[in-house]
């Protein structure tokens, strides 16, 4: 067994060219620490498996099954050697050399009660783009459904908040595209829970961090494009119908699993009066489709 300061775990699903791209970025801007390449391939059909299981630069873990992101990871932490893990999305594309300046941090700091690190992702014009999110309640439904309301109404364009200009910030979640952590941590806390199959899944692993008291922090210093969207196979920037079904399904497991019944039921009616309309009139979607996002809120 050959052990490395970090273990890089990508998710491939029918993502050849991008997994390949982030890859040969990792390749070419990391240095002066040790690393590995895992990655899980998610039952492809691109022509993924002929093409990775053949690279040697990789350590390849096919999947005969979709896991989706949360179990991939497990399945890919599972032959990790690393002191760290980071789990980073097909969609990535590294600048500098963020893997070193990530395990750096967490060295030179290993006092500083930090669970999870994230670093302020970039698109492809260098613009900064979301990079964090917030754990799930009753208030931040209301307050996101209010302000979508508020755009509506007066016609102004959705834009990602402007973040802290600090080189170090706390935030509720790092955003799942680049969460680098300690690999006894990830084990510690039996990695993402098998409930979720996409979307919300860091959420709920980075909630379970906070309850033991350590810190998600956003660094500067890495520099890393997201492309967002790549990994999704989605050229609209409005989300289908599966994204907004999985994101939905991944609030309700959430605030179940965190919160009491009478959380659970309240955050469901605020759900249907705050959400549930906006699908009503979505003209993309079928009555079928209606109906079946009505039967995940209300059961």
């Amino acid at each position: 067994m050959n052990f490395v300061d970090v273990s890089i775990i990508i998710i491939n699903y029918n993502t050849k060219e991008l997994t390949l791209n982030c890859i040969e970025s990792i390749i070419d801007k990391t240095y002066d620490v040790t690393y590995e390449i895992i990655v899980v391939d998610n039952a492809s059909i691109d022509g993924s498996i002929e093409l990775f299981s053949n690279d040697l630069r990789i350590k390849f873990i096919p999947s005969q099954v979709n896991l989706g992101f949360g179990k991939g990871n497990n399945l890919g932490v599972e032959h990790a050697n690393g002191k760290y893990v980071f789990l980073l999305n097909s969609d990535t594309i590294l600048v500098n050399n963020a893997v070193k300046h990530f395990y750096d941090y967490f060295e030179d700091n290993l006092n500083g009660n930090i669970g999870v690190l994230g670093c302020v992702l970039s698109d492809i014009y260098y613009e900064e783009g979301m990079s964090y999110t917030y754990f799930k309640s009753i208030s931040r439904s209301i307050k996101l459904a209010l302000n979508k309301f508020i755009n509506k109404l007066f016609h102004i364009s959705h834009k990602t908040s402007k973040m802290p200009l600090d080189e170090v910030f706390e935030v509720d979640v790092v955003l799942g595209a680049d969460m680098f952590m300690p690999l006894i941590l990830y084990r510690d806390l039996e990695g993402f829970d098998p409930d979720f199959f996409l979307y919300g899944e860091e959420v709920e692993f980075q909630k379970r961090i906070a309850n033991i008291g350590l810190k998600r922090l956003l660094i500067r210093k890495p520099k890393i494009i997201h492309l967002e969207g790549g990994s999704r196979d989605s050229k609209s920037k409005k989300l289908s119908y599966n994204t907004i079904y999985l994101l939905q399904k991944g609030n309700l497991i959430y605030i179940k699993k965190h919160y009491n019944k009478l959380y659970y039921l309240v955050f469901i009616l605020v759900q249907a009066i705050t959400w549930y309309p906006w699908v009503l009139f979505d003209k993309r979607f079928s009555n079928e489709q209606k109906k079946s996002l009505k039967r995940l809120l209300i059961g």
